[in-house]
């Protein structure tokens, strides 16, 4: 995730070179990556999130190429996910 925040047309291109994983990769995000394991990561986590929405954003906004189409999903995904924690 940090990747996509720093470097997203790399990453992005990256991905893009499996779109099946990709889609496997996005369908786990949440709790892969948003799930709070220790109890005291989810201000962590939700900046992470917001961060890279941010910056997803900006790139579908700025960077019209042929990649839009992931990065939008991975918007869409962003938008929808909430950070949780285990008890």
């Amino acid at each position: 995730m940090v990747a996509l925040k720093v470097e997203p047309k790399n990453t992005l291109l990256l991905l893009s070179e499996s779109p099946e994983s990709f889609n496997d990769w996005l369908n786990e995000l949440e709790g892969m990556v948003f799930t709070d394991l220790t109890g005291n990561e989810v201000a962590r986590l939700e900046k992470l999130r917001i961060d890279v929405l941010a910056t997803m954003k900006s790139y579908s906004r700025e960077q019209p190429d042929k990649l839009k189409p992931m990065a939008d999903a991975l918007i869409e995904k962003l938008k929808a996910i909430r950070v949780s924690g285990i008890d």
